[in-house]
């Protein structure tokens, strides 16, 4: 029996991404799970035990070398006390605040400590090894299941004539979207029959002012699955903007909604980058040159003068069960060689 003790970051909804993968590891007969955000620091393994971390940042003050070098003692005694150290890799580095050279330490430290990395894309695969000569495992995720408590207020787009051209973002708000740069290039359009919606709460501790007007639709909740479905019958064409210049991307991001959007059948205006080329098929896109301050605007035009062009065929499949796979199968060699060490 495998016993895994997974490190929630405790946010005030439930994280899709545990949410998702619980419910495909509850199919494992040999896994045993919890869900906790503290660190099992006084307790022992007394079989095979994996703490799985995620986001490292909660566990540290970003503004304190002292407290980044006890988060990595810590690390270090869980591993005294005969647990393993997994962690997949959402992002590199805390993208919702300026980085600070205790994350990076904090970064580089705990990744000579881990066990076992996974990564969620190929190109995070390879720029760790580039940047930390550090190995990985690469397990991508699959599409949310987002029921049940995700689904408590969904959208309605009732009233919208069936003859408008939509655009949509959905995701959450944050500064490295750069929200207002889509608003402002769809105003630019002027056409009394095309609508922006802009799906998503605001992210954690942000608050940014959006320049919204009239044919500008804000459902400012998270986005669960039946929201998604109606959202699907109206749009034309998704927009994905990341502000690929942002500091904490420095090592590379996973832009976490393009797996949702590789499975809705609508094409979507993106920027032209080797991370989201990897998570969308080609014909799924309306790439964008991020560096030309027109070409936004340009592509905006393109789809709204040819709707015919927007639909497509080909999706790119991603899934619980091959991740969770790929992530029960690499803890069942740690439990294989744990056992081979004891024998011996």
């Amino acid at each position: 029996m495998i016993k895994i003790t997974i490190l929630h970051a405790g946010i005030n909804h439930p994280s899709p991404y545990i949410y998702s993968m619980c419910k495909e590891l509850d199919k494992y007969d040999d896994i045993e799970y919890i869900i906790t955000p503290e660190l099992p620091l006084k307790e022992k393994a007394d079989r095979c035990s994996i703490i799985y971390f995620h986001r490292l940042k909660r566990y540290y003050d970003c503004n304190s070398k002292s407290s980044g070098e006890e988060f990595i003692k810590n690390v270090k005694k869980l591993k005294a006390n005969g647990h393993f150290i997994a962690w997949t890799i959402h992002n590199f580095l805390p993208i919702e605040r300026p980085t600070t050279d205790v994350d990076e330490y904090v970064l580089s430290e705990f990744l000579k400590n881990a066990d076992i990395v996974f990564t969620l894309t190929d190109y995070m695969r390879k720029s760790l090894i580039k940047n930390f000569g550090r190995n990985s495992i690469t397990h991508y995720i699959g599409i949310n299941k987002l029921d049940g408590w995700f689904d408590k207020e969904i959208i309605d787009l009732s009233s919208l004539p069936d003859d408008v051209f939509l655009f949509t973002f959905v995701g959450n708000i944050a500064p490295y979207k750069n929200i207002n740069q889509i608003i402002e290039n769809f105003k630019m359009i002027n056409n009394d029959n095309t609508y922006l919606l802009i799906a998503g709460p605001m992210a954690k501790n942000v608050d940014i002012s959006l320049n919204l007007s009239s044919n500008i639709i804000r459902f400012d909740k998270f986005i669960g699955e039946k929201s998604w479905k109606k959202i699907c019958e109206k749009t034309n064409v998704f927009i994905n903007l990341y502000d690929l210049d942002y500091p904490n991307f420095k090592y590379g991001f996973f832009p976490s909604n393009s797996v949702t959007l590789s499975q809705k059948g609508i094409k979507v205006i993106t920027p032209k980058c080797e991370i989201i080329d990897e998570l969308l098929s080609q014909n799924m896109m309306i790439n964008f040159d991020f560096y030309d301050n027109n070409d936004l605007l340009n592509k905006m035009k393109w789809a709204v003068n040819n709707p015919q062009k927007l639909k497509f065929s080909e999706k790119k499949e991603y899934s619980w069960y091959n991740t969770v796979r790929i992530i029960v199968n690499e803890f069942r060699k740690i439990e294989r060689g744990n056992e081979n060490v004891r024998k011996n």
